[in-house]
């Protein structure tokens, strides 16, 4: 379960615990005036405020479809335009090595996953010398590889990609078939973000530290957890959303919480989080002092420490729930095959009593023929005598 499906269970620990952590901000966004006014407090009006300047085109039919993967597909653009990108060692490339070890008993499987793997190289290919139009073919093709890695291959194989990929006969089909509307988003999107993409590029060539997608020491605690990028000491989330709303911007910042606290080592030394609205060109930074209600470098070695004993702890409980599962499982299944043992043992026994009685039967019928058989033969000769007797009187 990583850590979004976390924040979504109301059964969580990993939810309870960074609840428990930030109490005070935990009201944000909450019914009622209270909640009102601690949002305020914590700016979210600042960002609910500003304008929604590039609104998925009003030609998309679909927008939920259409808005997930453009909103990948820009977390990847993004970075290409901060420097440094490589398809490579992406989330993508192993969503789509995910595929293409998964296709077994996927209805033209191997097709598919040939005609991505197509794709990807190609489109790599494309980016790295052509036009930005290229290079939003390209994060179109990466949004469309991570999927199967976060939704799952047999998700993704059954919904609007998956028929795509049926249809189509190549890699270059399948890039040529990238919905105009994608395209023309991300195109819109990427010249919308381009002052924000120039100042963190001349703060990263001054020297301040870019981190692409960074993951955490404890990721692997809470199945898998990386954000979008870190600049100086700021975790940066790139959110492409058209709806906004203070709890939306609480449950984002809670997120971006989980990550700063899977930090167990530290190593990343955030202590700022930041959301990026690029539709809104809003970009809004909080300080960890200010959600946790006391200084960061006194809060989070505590809670880091905590945080960890609580996953452990859960793991465990996991482990003895799983354990106690398979024993309930072998316990049912040998008391089962103890049962269907009776049954047949039982089903052996009428059958040989059956079997038993039709012999006495098949017996009883012989010995009732022989008998019929003697009498007959001591009849006949009777018979015989008397037919005798008469003739010779006459």
């Amino acid at each position: 379960m990583a850590l979004t499906h976390h924040l979504k269970s109301k059964l969580s620990p990993v939810r309870q615990f960074l609840y428990e952590s930030a109490p005070h901000f935990l009201l944000a966004g909450s019914r009622g005036h209270l909640g009102k006014d601690i949002a305020r407090e914590f700016r979210f009006d600042e960002l609910m405020a500003q304008e929604l300047a590039f609104p998925v085109p009003e030609a998309v039919k679909d927008k939920r479809s259409h808005s997930a993967p453009v909103g990948t597909a820009f977390d990847y653009r993004a970075r290409m335009m901060l420097g440094g990108f490589t398809p490579e060692g992406t989330v993508a490339l192993v969503g789509l090595q995910t595929f293409q070890q998964n296709t077994l008993g996927i209805r033209r499987g191997k097709h598919m996953a040939r005609v991505l793997t197509e794709a990807f190289r190609l489109a790599s290919d494309q980016a790295e010398d052509g036009i930005e139009e290229d290079r939003d073919r390209l994060s179109v093709v990466l949004a469309w590889c991570e999927s199967f890695y976060r939704a799952g291959v047999y998700t993704v194989v059954e919904g609007s990609l998956g028929k795509q990929l049926r249809k189509v006969a190549s890699g270059a089909d399948l890039l040529e078939a990238i919905d105009p509307l994608m395209l023309s988003d991300l195109a819109a999107l990427r010249a919308g973000a381009a002052d924000q993409i120039e100042d963190w590029s001349q703060a990263i060539g001054a020297g301040m530290r870019f981190e692409p997608n960074p993951s955490f020491s404890g990721s692997g605690m809470v199945g898998g957890a990386d954000a979008d990028w870190m600049i100086g000491d700021t975790l940066i989330d790139c959110k492409s959303t058209e709806q906004l709303t203070n709890p939306w911007i609480r449950d984002t910042l809670f997120q971006l919480l989980g990550y700063s606290l899977l930090d167990f080592d530290d190593a990343l030394r955030i202590r700022q989080l930041a959301i990026w609205l690029p539709r809104r060109r809003a970009l809004q930074t909080w300080n960890l002092d200010q959600i946790l209600e006391r200084p960061a470098e006194e809060a989070l070695p505590d809670l880091r420490e905590r945080f960890q004993e609580a996953l452990r702890a859960w793991h465990q409980q996991m482990a003895e729930e799983a354990k106690a599962r398979r024993e309930a499982w072998a316990k049912w299944r040998d008391e089962f095959d103890a049962e269907m043992k009776r049954q047949e043992e039982a089903e052996a026994a009428k059958s040989e009593e059956r079997r038993a009685k039709r012999r006495e039967a098949d017996r009883k019928r012989r010995e009732a023929k022989r008998t019929a058989v003697r009498i007959g033969e001591s009849v006949q000769p009777a018979t015989t005598d008397r037919v005798s007797q008469t003739t010779d009187s006459i």
